[in-house]
């Protein structure tokens, strides 16, 4: 609508007595403003108008630049400037591009080619338009959820290895022996349960060789906290920093049976950790290496060296017993152990404790009502893995406390109820933590309470059914 001069050629309405005066022009802050007055008559009323170029540019959108009718040329320079100096304040994304300096700014590519709608942003950035703005932020939570690993994706890859996977009922439970897979915490991890026979302390069904494959393709494997399951991380993912899965079994040592005086479960998993790369150590026959043993509830790894426990003195015997502490620490925390607390002499770990309960103990009365004794068995186990409990006074009073035996009657100590008891007892057999504990013989009163409350609802009921009838 206008020709390369410069004269300007207003809309069909102002199209009376139009007089083109010379243009001036000046720059301001990189931009280069010109300006002409022109006469025009507008609803029948003659006016001066003025036009102005931005950049070399006489229109916007396809229409003239203009100003308000009869506002003077100053005017109108002045309030460009000002919209000049507001745009280097503040970006604004719906403004015209000629009002920035030249090459600062660009279309934005989410609404470039759109019929409206379309706006600028700075160049190189990122768009602060509005919209722009709440798509990026969707977009940077997707791309922080998406770790390229999924419970659908990495049972799918089980599955093509080979690994059966387990028939699910609608309630969780199993229909057919095999694995399964869940997602956790927006799918930056997924947890691998096996459904099938299982064995505390022990990695069961295939998880071992499930464990073994995913490392090989790269993926981060660690034992999960119940011990009984995998929680896997997309390649290249630090995991928890807690430790990766190695192949080490709780109850690995050949068929390890409980008995009494037997280590902890805590004490025989950290011993089979360390025997996987280093020798045991022995005092008496002057053999260097380690030795664990109880700690609290925490497992102190030794260093043995020449027949000592205690740190050398400066010098060479130093230098090795301090290279083999840090060994055995790193050994520690890559196989899955916490750090509790170290010195120059040791280091003291524990073992993660599962959530879910590992041994099932029951408590019931036994003998005649005055006898105070209970007797304690543990599920799965002979009658050799067992116990009693037995009241230190022959009537219960405030002051009487229990004793508790093993199947051998060997005293073992006074605890302070009968969970505290069953805790002792699982520990004396070396049985796995944690212990749930069951009182069938108060399952079976709260029962048959329940049966005659509802025994005499009905008779109730029958008795005012009967009553209506008469």
């Amino acid at each position: 609508m206008n020709d390369k001069t410069g004269a300007v050629v207003l809309p069909p309405a102002a199209h009376v007595n139009v007089v083109n005066l010379p243009a001036e022009g000046e720059e301001y802050k990189g931009r280069r403003i010109e300006w002409r007055a022109v006469e025009t008559e507008r609803h029948g009323t003659l006016c001066t108008v003025v036009t102005y170029a931005l950049g070399g540019s006489w229109e916007a959108d396809g229409r003239p630049r203009t100003g308000m009718p009869n506002q003077s040329a100053a005017s109108l320079v002045s309030d460009l400037k000002g919209s000049i100096d507001a745009v280097d304040r503040t970006f604004s994304p719906h403004m015209h591009p000629d009002y920035y300096r030249p090459g600062t700014v660009e279309p934005c590519p989410r609404t470039a080619g759109q019929a409206y709608g379309q706006h600028i942003k700075p160049v190189g950035e990122n768009c602060p338009e509005s919209r722009c703005v709440t798509l990026a932020k969707k977009k940077a939570r997707a791309k922080s959820r998406a770790t390229g690993i999924t419970a659908s994706s990495l049972s799918g890859l089980l599955a093509k290895a080979g690994f059966g996977r387990a028939e699910l009922r609608h309630d969780g439970t199993a229909r057919t022996v095999g694995f399964s897979v869940q997602g956790e915490d927006h799918n930056a991890r997924v947890a691998i349960m096996w459904h099938g026979e299982r064995t505390p302390g022990v990695l069961p069904g295939e998880l071992p060789r499930i464990a073994a494959q995913l490392q090989r393709l790269g993926f981060r494997v660690e034992r999960g906290c119940t011990g009984g399951h995998l929680t896997i991380y997309p390649k290249g993912s630090a995991g928890s920093g807690e430790g990766e899965y190695t192949e080490v079994d709780a109850e690995s040592a050949a068929g390890w049976q409980p008995h009494a005086g037997s280590p902890r479960w805590d004490i025989r998993y950290v011993r089979s950790v360390m025997g996987r790369l280093f020798t045991e150590g022995s005092m008496r026959d002057g053999t260097d290496g380690w030795q664990v043993h109880a700690d609290g509830w925490g497992v102190s790894i030794q260093r043995v060296q020449g027949s000592h426990i205690t740190q050398p003195r400066a010098g060479r015997q130093r230098d090795v017993w301090d290279a083999a502490l840090a060994e055995y620490l790193a050994h520690a925390v890559r196989s899955g152990l916490r750090l509790v607390r170290k010195n120059a002499h040791c280091i003291v770990v524990s073992v993660h404790v599962p959530s879910q309960p590992q041994t099932l103990a029951t408590i019931a009365h036994t003998g005649v009502l005055g006898d105070f004794t209970k007797a304690i068995a543990f599920d799965g186990q002979p009658d050799t893995v067992a116990g009693r409990l037995e009241l230190c006074t022959p009537a219960a009073s405030p002051r009487a406390f229990t004793y508790l035996y093993d199947a051998d009657g060997v005293q073992l100590g006074q605890v302070r109820d009968d969970i505290h008891g069953a805790e002792i007892l699982a520990h004396h057999y070396g049985l796995p933590m944690p212990v749930v504990v069951a009182f069938p013989d108060i399952e079976r009163r709260r029962q048959a309470g329940a049966d005659r409350a509802a025994a005499v609802v009905d008779a109730e009921q029958k008795q005012t059914e009967s009553g209506g009838g008469a």
